[in-house]
């Protein structure tokens, strides 16, 4: 499952690992652009059980370090905000490790009459983008709720 979600730009790619003895508790997949000069963070696993040893964290470090060695200079970590969501964890962990918010503009040029009228409904936001942050604060609730039940369950039946 793991090799079917990480097997696109294999190309470009390469991986860290976090290892505890010979056991895998952690890895993240690096892709670099076309020219080297920079590269993105497409995938970071840990797992949640070895949190007290900071695997992320280390996995960062040495994300750093291989970028460094391939004589990469930059290291996005994709979205610093997503959507509307406010301050969060995920932010906090970005700007802790070092990365930067960096806005770059965006243009939406409508091609066709349909393409105005969407663009005029604001059809080239994502759906996210037109929920209230209550509702979308209380469906990251939800979703959390439903990873730590099928967590429990997975460790329940392991």
């Amino acid at each position: 499952m793991v090799y079917s979600e990480e097997a696109t730009f294999l190309d470009s790619s390469f991986f860290v690992g976090a290892f505890l003895g010979e056991r895998l508790i952690g890895f993240v997949k690096l892709t670099a652009d076309e020219t080297c000069t920079q590269a993105n963070l497409m995938n970071i696993i840990s797992m949640l059980e070895h949190r007290d040893k900071a695997p992320t964290n280390a996995l960062l470090a040495q994300s750093v370090r291989s970028c460094a060695e391939r004589g990469i200079s930059r290291l996005v970590y994709q979205s610093f905000p997503y959507g509307k969501k406010t301050w969060d964890g995920l932010m906090q962990f970005k700007q802790v490790n070092g990365f930067q918010r960096v806005e770059l503009p965006r243009y939406y040029v409508p091609l066709t009459p349909w393409g105005r009228i969407a663009f005029r409904l604001g059809m080239h936001h994502q759906l996210v983008h037109h929920l209230p942050e209550s509702i979308l604060d209380r469906l990251r609730t939800m979703r959390n709720a439903y990873y730590n039940r099928k967590s429990l369950v997975a460790k329940e039946s392991a």
